[in-house]
């Protein structure tokens, strides 16, 4: 059975218009620290690299998430395998 961990950080700003949006960065580094989070929020923010969906510009931080998932594949003795 193949296990793994995997890590992502969601990023949540406000936008110029009041609205929030999120960006989410895969395969993190299990021991980034909060301080980094801030600093690279910032840094989008400063440097306005990045516009919501509706083309807005971000503004300001809301809030930021780690989230861990530990994966755990399941052996199906029916299952047929993929090519």
């Amino acid at each position: 059975m193949k296990t793994g961990t995997t890590n992502k950080v969601y990023m949540v700003f406000k936008t110029s218009e009041g609205d929030k949006a999120t960006l989410s960065v895969d395969r993190v580094d299990p021991d980034i620290d909060d301080s980094k989070i801030e600093e690279v929020m910032d840094l989008i923010i400063a440097k306005n690299i990045f516009k919501s969906s509706q083309g807005e510009d971000l503004v300001g931080k809301v809030e930021a998430k780690l989230v861990v998932e530990q994966v755990q594949a399941v052996h199906l003795t029916d299952a047929k395998k993929e090519a």
